[in-house]
């Protein structure tokens, strides 16, 4: 059966009492869950400078070093990523987390085309968050040098204690349960109309059976008599 514009229309508008109570009721739940449920996560970080000191120049640094370590912060953060350096990591900070947990803590990545590379820590605790980036702000420098020998390490931003919640994004999850239970509110109403075989106007008999109406019973009003009403 064909549809057209109109008749999604009228059938939207026909059980629009669905469409509200599932668009409500699903905004509600995922604004429980999200607020209830999902635990709140902090983060904090620290930005680092890496300078790839290999030119004996005396005007200092040369193009060709910041070329050489921003072409080389991905391996930067690569070895901050390591084994060995998470493990010193977990040793220093003392608070009882594996190098696996502060591995899924850890979010590193270049700032754009330049020197510089962030490290954030996110946790459910905001303490335990500033703890263990400070660490990381602490080692780092260490461990690049250890590894790379040319390599100088720079701390442009130190650790700031999260003043507020980065997630959950409680409205978003909100939006994004109304919506899903507008799809769903529309899906069903579909199904309806799909699985409702009733005959209600002369047009339902027109459109899906392609009969002739032949004569109609009009609706009638029950009257009161009038000695009933007194």
């Amino acid at each position: 059966m064909e549809l057209s514009i109109k008749d999604i229309l009228e059938i939207l508008m026909r059980r629009l009492w669905i469409i509200i109570t599932c668009f409500v009721i699903t905004a509600i739940i995922a604004f429980a869950y999200t607020t209830v449920f999902i635990p709140k996560t902090y983060v904090s970080g620290l930005t680092l400078l890496v300078n790839n000191k290999t030119s004996t120049s005396p005007s200092g640094q040369t193009q060709s070093d910041i070329t050489g370590a921003a072409s080389l912060a991905n391996t930067y953060i690569e070895i901050l990523k390591g084994q060995t350096f998470l493990n010193n990591v977990s040793d220093k900070s003392g608070l009882g987390y594996t190098s696996s947990n502060i591995r899924s803590m850890l979010n590193m990545q270049v700032v754009g085309e330049t020197q510089i590379f962030s490290v954030s820590i996110t946790s459910t605790s905001p303490d335990d968050a500033v703890s263990i980036a400070t660490t990381i702000e602490q080692l780092a420098p260490i461990e690049l040098k250890r590894v790379v020998d040319t390599a100088t390490v720079t701390v442009v931003d130190s650790p700031a204690y999260p003043g507020r919640p980065a997630g959950p994004n409680v409205p978003l999850n909100t939006i994004i349960g109304a919506l899903i239970g507008l799809a769903i509110a529309i899906i069903i109403v579909f199904l309806i109309e799909r699985f409702d075989i009733r005959i209600k106007n002369e047009e339902d008999l027109l459109k899906n059976y392609n009969l002739p109406v032949l004569g109609g019973v009009p609706a009638f009003k029950k009257s009161i008599p009038k000695s009933a009403s007194k």
